[in-house]
């Protein structure tokens, strides 16, 4: 199911809003929680379609592409620095080798 950039943000806020319920309800009552996050979201869009599992999907769906993104900008530059550094290396070996045959043959 496809949700609108103002569905995706009211999904948010209202799971934002309500964290601390979240979190203190039982594992079992959770498809409450996300049931009154549809119906809050179906009355504000005048929809009848959300559901407390789609929401629920849409939301873990969110969380696991941001913290992959988050992820990815942690280790990339890391990488890349790693990259430079070694190649920084090699090419100051490489120098030092050149001069120690130069010395040498002269």
């Amino acid at each position: 199911m496809e949700f609108s950039d103002t569905q995706l943000r009211v999904l948010i806020n209202e799971r934002k809003n309500r964290n601390a319920e979240y979190h203190s309800t039982t594992n079992k009552k959770k498809y409450l929680f996300w049931n009154e996050i549809a119906e809050k979201l179906n009355v504000q869009e005048r929809t009848n379609y959300f559901t407390g599992d789609e929401c629920h999907k849409k939301f873990l769906s969110l969380t696991k592409a941001f913290y992959v993104s988050r992820v990815g900008d942690r280790i990339f530059p890391l990488k890349t620095y790693l990259v430079n550094i070694l190649i920084i290396i090699f090419f100051r070996l490489l120098r030092e080798k050149k001069k120690g045959l130069g010395t040498k043959g002269a």
